[in-house]
């Protein structure tokens, strides 16, 4: 009975009980994915619940990049001593040993949100890790709606990333195999 109640409690804790974590920003990789230095450790955070477009998805990939530095506070990505706050969901790490989070600038906005809502990126929600899922898929909606970035009728994306890096691949192992 008390295990039944304390997971009703957990399941219905605010958001905001959340743990905010600290740390340096030293680059951006991509749209989605940056290093950070906490201590004397540098790791990758990859953002939570969004896709961007591959760097070679030109030129939705670099303009993704460009957004996400330009959120962080510079367009030319150069960060100096420029903090970012970010907290888990319930996975922390991917297949490649990423750290997983939602990811705060300055003014406390989130990365991931901001993206999507700039017509940046897409939603890419994998469970677990949804407590955003309803945030995220509303600002990506907002950005459709209004024709933003990569979802301009003719010259937006053509193909997602997840289909790009797809076909990437199948692409590399045609010609390793031929």
């Amino acid at each position: 009975m008390y295990q039944g109640l304390l997971i009703l409690l957990l399941l219905f804790l605010p958001v905001s009980a959340s743990k905010l974590y600290s740390a340096r920003l030293i680059s951006a990789h991509d749209g989605d994915t940056i290093t950070v230095e906490s201590g004397a450790k540098r790791y990758r955070i990859r953002l939570l619940g969004i896709d961007t477009p591959e760097l070679d998805q030109a030129p939705w990939g670099a303009r993704a990049r460009t957004s996400l530095c330009t959120i962080l506070g510079s367009a030319l990505c150069d960060f100096g001593n420029t903090t970012i706050k970010y907290e888990y969901d319930v996975l922390k790490h991917d297949k490649y040993g990423r750290e997983l989070a939602y990811v705060y600038n300055s003014k406390g906005e989130m990365l991931n949100e901001l993206l999507l809502k700039n017509g940046y990126a897409v939603v890419f929600i994998l469970e677990p890790n949804t407590r955003y899922a309803t945030k995220l898929k509303d600002a990506e909606a907002y950005a459709r709606s209004r024709n933003l970035a990569i979802w301009q009728p003719k010259s937006g994306l053509d193909r997602s990333p997840y289909e790009f890096r797809k076909r990437q691949f199948k692409t590399q192992r045609k010609r390793a195999s031929g």
